[in-house]
């Protein structure tokens, strides 16, 4: 169950996400985005010792990440900013930033951690 409700609450995410980026700016507005860094288990996965811990960065490049792990925290990082002007529509700026923590159990292998981005943009 409480896979289900990650899952719709990331789905829920990503809906906003792009429902914001797509919203257009008045003019001369500036639109600044920050989601507060919240801590998140990691979940079990596959088998014993075997854990996943999943970012949803759809819309964020991989220069723009960074993955921290210190002692058992890791952190997710994601920061960009975007800006236009022009003429006939203005100036907007645009910042976005996302943070995501875990702390890994006890019987995690840090030696044996890995990271990797899929196509659909989960970390």
């Amino acid at each position: 169950m409480m896979g289900d409700m990650e899952r719709q609450f990331q789905e829920m995410e990503k809906m906003s996400r792009a429902f914001f980026q797509a919203a257009p700016l008045p003019f001369g507005g500036e639109r600044e985005s920050h989601k507060e860094a919240s801590e998140e288990n990691a979940c079990p996965a596959g088998g014993k010792n075997h854990y996943r811990f999943s970012v949803d960065v759809a819309g964020f490049t991989p220069e723009e990440m960074t993955v921290n792990l210190e002692g058992r925290k890791v952190t997710v990082t994601a920061k960009r900013q975007r800006e236009s002007q022009s003429k006939d529509s203005g100036y907007w700026l645009e910042h976005q930033e996302l943070r995501r923590e875990t702390l890994l159990p006890p019987d995690v292998d840090l030696q044996a951690i890995a990271c990797s981005l899929n196509p659909d943009g989960q970390l």
